[in-house]
């Protein structure tokens, strides 16, 4: 025999193993009988769609449902709690010795704010207030909600130092990305070379980690690494003989699907 308490489901699948021709003793499944049994436990129940709940701050919402399991003598109040990153349509929802079987639904938004979370969750909590039969029920599932993000984080470029043949003396580009909550992924920002100094690696080379570059079109990317705000790219100067006077090098920020532009996006 098996015996599920308190289960709600709308199906049952029950399944056999194979029984070894080799095992003539081995017990095999010839029937199921399923017997209802009336449910006794007052409690408020919490149906998720498809057994989870999930929106986006695009718009994209979903509903669950709140049904009591046992009619209540008097009025029952459910509250509904999102937390800072969910709206719900409803606050609360009252039950009464005549609707108590019918679930009520409940609708369910992400908060479409600015920051940069990537895919993350919210927590909706309910509390019960009644008395009467219900009054020692205080408090039904909390359910946790998925939730897409629809925000990028915004780059930017900045110079650091002067480049110089003397020496030579690099200087530097600092690539940065801001807006975000959390710095636990990559990101792959593009940047186009130009300026009076040649990008083809006569003038100057550039250097630095997750950089990929191309001396014959100037195009090239920096990714900054997961748990850091920022990337460094080296520009170091060719010490050669031709008199050429100061020539400048300017790195520019490239669009891009995976963030948005800030400021600045180009730097000298």
């Amino acid at each position: 025999y098996v015996v599920f308490r308190g289960q709600y489901a709308s199906t049952i699948k029950v399944e056999s193993g194979h029984r070894a021709v080799d095992q003539p003793n081995d017990r095999i499944i010839n029937g199921v009988q399923i017997v209802e049994m009336p449910i006794t436990v007052k409690r408020a129940h919490i149906a998720q769609t498809n057994g989870g709940t999930s929106v986006s701050e695009s718009g994209l919402s979903d509903s669950y449902s709140i049904v009591l399991t046992i009619a209540p003598d008097s009025d029952v109040t459910v509250n509904i709690s999102p937390d800072s990153q969910l709206v719900t349509s409803k606050s609360s929802v009252i039950f009464t010795p005549a609707n108590w079987s019918s679930p009520q639904f409940i609708n369910v938004y992400a908060v479409d704010d600015s920051i940069v979370e990537g895919n993350h969750t919210g927590v909706i909590t309910h509390t019960v207030s009644a008395t009467g039969n219900y009054s020692t029920v205080t408090t039904a599932p909390s359910i946790v909600v998925q939730i897409a993000d629809n925000d990028k984080p915004t780059v930017s470029v900045s110079p650091l130092g002067s480049c110089s043949e003397n020496g030579p003396t690099a200087g530097h580009f600092v690539f940065k990305r801001a807006n975000v909550s959390s710095f636990s992924d990559p990101l792959e920002i593009s940047f186009q070379m130009s300026g009076a100094a040649a990008y083809n690696g006569s003038d100057y080379g550039l250097s630095g980690s997750n950089l990929s570059y191309s001396t014959s079109t100037g195009a090239g990317t920096i990714t900054i690494p997961a748990n850091l705000a920022e990337a460094t790219v080296t520009v170091t100067p060719v010490d050669d003989s031709a008199v050429e006077g100061p020539e400048s090098v300017i790195a520019t920020i490239q669009t891009s699907s995976q963030y948005t532009l800030g400021s600045p996006i180009s730097a000298t």
